[in-house]
């Protein structure tokens, strides 16, 4: 896969991600229940003290995340310049290592899953593993 795919599919997979927490984030404005397929393990990890940081649902900081991801991979595509490069290899860290600390907390805390939060960490997974490839990614000599 091409330098410049590998953009588009973290673009993608960005968009997908932001779909996910947008809809979370709505959800938890309006105080609603979510469309759970493994019974009420979504309303109990997202009713739990863990969903919210700072008077801030969870899901609004993935929305930011996976914007921010979404803006960067989607410049690296049309322009790849060497900034560009630079922190969308870089930001799915941080994406990663939190959805790490959410399934951590889903599985051993909670005893709880929350299947949109875990598409939510599979997509974020992903995303760094193509972060991964940009960041070893050695540019051809002339």
């Amino acid at each position: 896969m091409t330098l410049r795919k590998t953009f588009l599919f973290m673009f993608v997979l960005a968009i997908l991600g932001f779909a996910d927490s947008f809809y979370l984030t709505m959800e938890h404005l309006l105080k609603r229940s979510v469309i759970c397929l493994n019974g009420n393990g979504c309303d109990l990890v997202l009713q739990s003290s863990y969903s919210v940081v700072f008077g801030f649902p969870i899901s609004a900081l993935g929305m930011a995340y996976y914007f921010l991801v979404a803006a960067l991979s989607f410049w690296a595509y049309k322009r790849n310049f060497e900034l560009q490069r630079y922190f969308v290899a870089r930001l799915p860290l941080v994406g990663f290592l939190a959805s790490a600390w959410f399934v951590y907390l889903q599985a051993f805390v909670l005893r709880a899953y929350c299947t949109w939060c875990l598409f939510s960490a599979f997509t974020s997974a992903i995303i760094f593993v193509l972060g991964l490839r940009v960041w070893l990614h050695k540019p051809e000599s002339s």
